[in-house]
């Protein structure tokens, strides 16, 4: 059996309480109380204070700080603080963008507090002691959700005791994340996770059966798993279930217990397409077992559905429409009817649906697909609980409408027709399945706090023993958050609301909950209320940029402490979504059309004909410090695979999560996760992040496995005085890691503080494209080219720079070719067009290493070429020069030129045709090496940049 003790930290920079292993047993701890001081400050304020008592009190208490910054600190065996509140943006506050003339975001005060973690029984009241005054608790009265405020500017809350299944010192290599919590009939909480150590992870389960958590287990040994689920049957057997990636295909593997062993692993589904995100639920007495997973088949998922219990088990294809469904839910009712929830995307936005298994009945075995949430917002990721009273009762989240089209620097600044960004806003709605009615009860978000307005996300749904439901969610909080989105320095945190049947209660925090945005949970009902396990990867808000170490939490919300359990919840009619101030443009007369035929159309390369493939090389998520606005891994993958119909993508954070080895197992095991074979490559890498003049470059691979290479001169290291210095040092070194490696490379943001001044030692074979638009800033062509960046604009990457701009590289004779992606928070306005003979890392990275590819803003056929050359090529020649060039816009085609050298040589006219084709000869080019491209320009300010063709003249 686990045991721990207490280890006070004073450090600024790691303020917590963990456990360690211990050699002595010490009472696991049972209650806490969350203590808020100044909520009502105007300005900083002192709080330093103690806890005051016996003795015999006091040793059973220890103290973890909130929100404590530089200078605020816990005195090593006191119970006593030193803190004050300090300056901060307020909530639902932005940033400026940029600008002198701008005024700063609004701000106040950071309230800041201590949670009191107690052992044994409840004391009837502590003495609390502050500079601003003194107050009693009363521990015991305090009740779930209900704050108390006995002093101005304080508030006094019931939390959870978090307790955790495995001890790790802080150094412990091990990750633990992904719980899965299951409360037996019994009694008994079983606890399974993901446990990651030395680029491989496992499955653990432990078991509590009353006085304490069992040494941990393996049940699935090192490897790629995805997900984990636990559910029982009638015979009291316990099933998992996970996604696992064997021999290269992801499928769902299960084992049972039958009270004395494990029986052998069993493999659920055999397509080879990935099936991930299970889930699993039993009946009340266990004769119904199913588990739920989306699958891909054909390079598109549905929802699956297996029974494990009977004598014949059956899978069933739950969903039916031809577009993506997404993360299914699944209860059982007491009658043995399982209901599955989901997210599709058949009307081109994400809706949830509903649909009913009976797999008593094999014969009627599926209800009919019902849409429970079908507006133009995004509703996603639903959570799923049946009460008692064969009600099922539903949670998702509800993003913005146009989610994932149109959006970036350009588009915002110039209110040019846009869609909305992939984090732009998130709140979560429940609604109650009643029959064929579906219902709603009070609107949480009427009494919730105004911070938790927006970005409180990710519901998950239970019902408790005494028929009220319980929400649990994650809040984000972010210390600069800007005005066009993006913002750094955040997190996320477990909260708990609970129906009073016509109104939630405040929200309950979650101790040690902090962590990234995905971080996920489980709950279970248990016959005094609700079990929880979480997991926190360690930031603190002195440091919130990235997780350190990730580690699982178990807590327990008795009922016993809600003075509102009485109260059924009150159900009415459902409320339409308030969707005033949401833009819905048609920013797009037919994507599919423009799909249809840049799929189709082929590049003739001599001999082969190539096909166009998109996607983005620069796309951020959580993992950057500076992604708190960008959205999860897997919102990547679904604005990659829906918004934007993406051939392949690069997941490209910086360090890929700043050089640790924990976020780059995360990132190259989704790589793998969401791989469709013949229709959709993500690409290995990361953004390698050091500043003007080294700049920054995003570094691909073909292959799996290989490790960041962190800078070698720290990322604000200056330029000497009297003019930037060569990069050669970090980047020649960075050459040379590539070479042995097998990786390369590619410039962005060139123009920009974040930019390059090309003096480095280039190598074309390591660094063959270069970002030459990007959708979150915008194109770094050359000096008064089109949307290119000028002193006055470069206002998202720092200062401007114009010794970055491309064309300065293309006069010291680099070849590059060019591509267009994102960054941050931008999408639907930057595609990297490769060309490539076939689908699949190998094809795409040989084509980037050959410059086969070009840069556009939307889905625009760009075909140029001279002779049997396609753009990128290099090559000699005698006498003139021809192009040929065959443009399929989206829009009236505007604008078309030819650029030789800097400067535009000849402009087609296409008479806002939407198709153009046309041949060019220059019959007097310059002597030596000469590079042609073409650029162009529509109607609607979509653009295409064409990469080079170098002609040597013999």
């Amino acid at each position: 059996m686990c045991t721990t003790r207490w280890c006070a930290v004073t450090s600024v920079a790691a303020l917590s309480f963990l456990p360690i292993q211990a050699c002595s047993a010490e009472p696991a701890a049972r209650w806490a109380v969350h203590i808020v001081f100044g909520s009502d400050d105007k300005e900083p304020t002192d709080w330093s204070g103690r806890i005051a008592g016996p003795a015999a009190v006091l040793e059973r208490i220890r103290l973890e700080p909130w929100r404590f910054a530089q200078g605020d600190s816990l005195p090593p065996r006191q119970a006593a603080w030193k803190a004050q509140t300090r300056m901060g943006i307020s909530p639902l506050e932005r940033m400026p963008v940029g600008g002198t003339d701008q005024p700063p975001a609004r701000q106040t005060p950071w309230p800041i507090g201590v949670t009191l973690i107690g052992t044994g029984p409840e004391p009837d009241r502590l003495e609390v002691e502050t500079v601003r005054g003194n107050f009693d608790v009363n521990v015991r009265d305090l009740a779930w959700g209900i704050p108390q405020t006995p002093l101005a500017g304080v508030r006094v809350e019931r939390t959870v005791a978090p307790t955790t299944p495995v001890a790790r010192p802080d150094n412990d290599p091990h990750h633990d994340d992904s719980p899965a919590l299951l409360v037996t009939r019994s009694g008994e909480h079983w606890l399974a996770w993901i446990a990651y150590r030395d680029a491989q992870d496992e499955i653990l389960l432990a078991r509590d059966k009353g006085d304490g958590w069992s040494e941990a287990e393996v049940i699935s040994p090192g490897g790629d798993h995805a997900g984990v689920a636990l559910a029982q049957d009638a015979a009291g057997h316990i099933w998992a279930v996970w996604s696992q990636q064997v021999g290269g295909n992801w499928d769902i593997y299960a084992r049972h217990h039958d009270g004395e062993k494990w029986s052998e692993r069993t493999r659920l589904s055999d397509d080879p397409g990935p099936d991930i995100h299970p889930a699993a639920a039993s009946s009340p007495d266990g004769s119904v077992v199913v588990v739920v997973w989306q699958g891909f088949r054909d390079g598109q998922s549905d929802i699956f559905l297996r029974s494990l219990s009977g004598e014949k088990p059956a899978t069933y294809r739950v969903s039916e429409s031809p577009a993506n469904d997404w993360m299914p839910a699944v209860c059982v009712d007491s009658g043995g009817t399982a209901h599955v929830a989901w997210d599709g995307y058949d009307a081109g936005n994400y809706d949830v649906f509903l649909r009913s298994v009976n797999p008593r009945r094999p014969a009627h075995a599926l209800s009919a697909v019902r849409k429970i949430a079908g507006t133009v917002l995004a509703e996603t990721q639903p959570s799923i609980a049946c009460d008692d009273r064969g009600r099922v009762w539903i949670a998702y989240d509800e993003g913005t409408a146009a989610w994932g089209k149109d959006y970036g620097f350009w588009w915002w600044t110039n209110n040019w027709p846009q869609g909305t960004r992939l984090y732009e806003a998130r709140r979560f709605r429940v609604v109650c399945s009643d029959g064929d009615r579906v219902l709603e009860p009070a609107d949480p978000f009427a009494t919730l706090p105004r911070e938790f307005q927006e970005y409180s996300e990710q519901p998950m749904v239970r019902v408790d023993a005494q028929g009220a439901p319980w929400i649990l969610f994650r809040h984000r909080t972010a210390k600069n958050p800007r005005a066009d989105g993006w913002a750094a320095a955040g997190w996320w945190e477990l909260y708990a609301i609970r129906s009073t049947g016509d109104a939630w209660t405040s929200p309950i925090p979650f101790p040690r909950s902090m962590g990234r945005q995905s971080q996920p949970s489980s709950a279970a009902v248990t016959p005094r209320g609700l079990a929880v396990a979480w997991a926190t990867d360690g930031r603190t808000f002195q440091q919130p940029a990235d997780g350190i170490r990730t580690r699982v939490w178990t807590a327990e919300i008795e009922s016993r402490h809600a003075e509102h359990a009485a109260a059924p919840p009150v159900l009415g009619p459902r409320r339409a979504p308030d969707l005033g101030g949401i833009r819905v443009k048609n920013v797009h007369e037919d994507e599919p059309g423009d799909l249809r035929r840049i799929r189709q159309y082929r590049v003739r390369a001599g001999d082969k004909k190539l096909a166009i493939y998109r996607g983005d090389l620069h796309r951020h998520t959580e993992i950057s410090g500076d992604g708190v606005g960008d959205g999860t891994l897997t919102d990547l993958y679904r604005y990659a695979l829906d918004a934007a119909a993406f051939d392949y993508c690069f997941v490209s954070d910086h360090g890929m999560g700043s050089d640790r080895a924990y976020p780059w197992w995360r990132t190259q095991k989704s790589n793998d996760l969401f791989y469709l074979a013949g229709r959709f490559v993500p690409l290995y890498g990361y953004e390698r992040s050091i500043k003007y003049p080294w700049g920054h470059r995003n570094v691909i691979w073909a292959r799996r496995g290989h490790p960041t290479f962190p800078t070698t001169r720290a990322p604000g290291t200056p330029a000497a005085k009297g003019g930037p210095q060569p990069a050669d040092d970090d980047t020649r070194q960075l050459y040379a890691h590539l070479r042995k490696t097998g990786g390369i490379a590619t410039s962005h943001t060139s123009a920009t503080d974040q930019g390059t001044d090309w003096e480095t030692g280039f190598d074309p074979e390591l660094e063959p494209v270069v970002e030459i638009f990007q959708g979150y800033h915008t194109s770094y062509e050359g000096p008064g080219t089109p949307l290119a960046v000028a002193e006055t604009s470069a206002i998202v990457h720092g200062a401007f720079r114009p010794a970055g701009f491309i064309w300065n590289a293309l006069d010291k004779g680099y070849r590059l070719g060019f591509q267009a992606s994102s960054d941050h928070i931008a999408t639907h306005t930057s595609y990297a067009c490769i060309l490539a003979e076939s689908l699949d890392r190998d094809a795409l990275f040989d084509a980037l290493k050959k410059r086969h590819s070009y840069a556009a803003t939307d889905n625009i056929v760009l075909d140029v070429r001279s002779g049997d050359h396609i753009m990128g090529d290099d090559f000699t020649a005698d006498g003139p020069t021809t192009l040929e060039a065959v443009i399929h816009g989206t829009a009236p085609l505007a604008q078309i030129d030819v650029v030789r050298n800097r400067e535009v040589v000849y402009s087609h006219d296409a008479g806002q045709a939407r198709r153009a084709e046309f041949r060019w000869t220059d019959m007097d080019p310059p002597p030596g090496t000469n590079y042609y491209y073409v650029r162009v320009e529509q109607s609607d300010h979509q653009m295409a940049w064409a990469s080079p063709i170098w002609v040597r003249r013999k």
